[in-house]
């Protein structure tokens, strides 16, 4: 309830900063200004990302923030996008791969489309529904750039990817990748955009290691005690180290 009160203070602390208000979007209201004004005060530095985790939703809230948004509005969505969806790339081949006939060309890639024949990718759009501009309008989202540099940008959040919990025994039980951790470290897009958490007024530079001990507490995850003792041992960041 006071996240314009956080905004507002990390943008006091740290003023050349860039920062991002992640949302479902549920609460935001096309006539509250507070929260405009102060994304309008941050000269850019600060956006609204929208994650939709309903398609349904998509079109009315395109419609809520162009009335949220003021003067001209500057809407960007583009098939070219399209690769930086998570695996896309595996599935763009598989699903050509589908429903191809054994006469049409190799397709690997989105980027292979345009030397497709025209008549394949008709076929390919009036039959089969698949193309870069209908994946686009089923997975891609939309940024919008007002005429005071305001900018939210609206994103299909409606997908699982894997993540670092295995389910066992029927769910019974909850174990963890037993990974490298340099490699993880490494691969980990938390680590690469430094994205620092706060959590109980502390600060952590990994938002997972905040969370784990909680985690921890209130489901039964299968860990050694070695394990157990490190998800425990992280000391974050305290107003007294500043």
């Amino acid at each position: 309830p006071d996240y314009l009160d956080w905004l507002g203070g990390v943008r006091d602390l740290w003023p050349n900063a860039t920062g991002t208000l992640l949302t479902n979007g549920y609460y935001l209201n096309e006539h509250d200004r507070q929260l405009y004004d102060l994304l309008k005060n941050s000269q850019g530095r600060i956006i609204v990302d929208i994650g939709l985790h309903n398609s349904h939703r998509a079109q009315p809230m395109l419609e809520k923030m162009k009335k949220w948004l003021v003067g001209d509005i500057e809407i960007k969505r583009g098939s070219e996008n399209l690769r930086a969806i998570p695996g896309f790339d595996g599935n763009w081949k598989r699903s050509y791969d589908k429903i191809r006939d054994y006469a049409w060309p190799d397709c690997d890639t989105v980027d292979q489309w345009p030397q497709l024949p025209q008549s394949i990718r008709d076929e390919c759009e009036t039959i089969h529904k698949f193309s870069p501009d209908i994946l686009a309008e089923a997975r891609l989202g939309w940024s919008l750039r007002d005429s005071n540099g305001v900018t939210v940008k609206i994103n299909y959040e409606n997908y699982f990817s894997q993540n670092n919990l295995i389910v066992v025994n029927n769910g019974e039980s909850i174990r963890l990748h037993d990974s490298d951790p340099l490699v993880a470290h490494n691969t980990c897009s938390m680590a690469i955009n430094k994205c620092y958490h706060f959590i109980r007024g502390k600060l952590y530079k990994c938002g997972p290691v905040g969370l784990f001990p909680e985690l921890e507490s209130k489901f039964n995850i299968d860990l050694s005690e070695q394990d157990r003792s490190l998800i425990h041992s992280y000391q974050p960041g305290t107003v007294e180290n500043i």
